[in-house]
């Protein structure tokens, strides 16, 4: 039985950032979903959305056609890349006292400057593009 796994998830896609991404999006729409008690319509339409998203999530997962779902995950990885930066700056500006971490406008890259300069002109490493912001 393990043998026959095996060569079924042979030359499978696999699980990458879209995949969990859509697992994550179904899931929270499955629950929520379930919180519309007063509104059954828009329940289900949640419901049946979260379906959608796992369907398409499985079906990327069981893909044997590498190429198209790599080029979906790197089309999804640019387009989200402003967002998921943001977000890891927030984490760094909690976790570190002495710096202070912002993301560049024009390329997404996150720029390390000292906390307590003020108002400060900071230029990207990456892009050399200039922004201001307060340290």
């Amino acid at each position: 039985m393990k043998q026959k796994l095996q060569r079924f998830f042979a030359g499978r896609y696999g699980m990458d950032q879209l995949n969990k991404f859509l697992f994550i999006f179904a899931f929270v729409l499955i629950v929520l979903s379930s919180f519309m008690k007063n509104s059954p319509l828009l329940g289900m339409l949640l419901y049946l959305l979260g379906l959608v998203a796992w369907g398409y999530e499985l079906y990327r997962l069981m893909s044997k056609d590498y190429y198209r779902r790599k080029s979906e995950n790197e089309r999804y990885l640019k387009a989200s890349n402003k967002y998921r930066h943001q977000v890891m700056a927030i984490y760094y500006n909690l976790k570190d006292r002495n710096n202070s971490y912002f993301v560049c406008p024009e390329c997404a890259k996150i720029v390390r400057v000292p906390k307590g300069r003020g108002s400060i002109i900071i230029h990207c490493p990456n892009c050399n593009c200039s922004f201001d912001r307060k340290s």
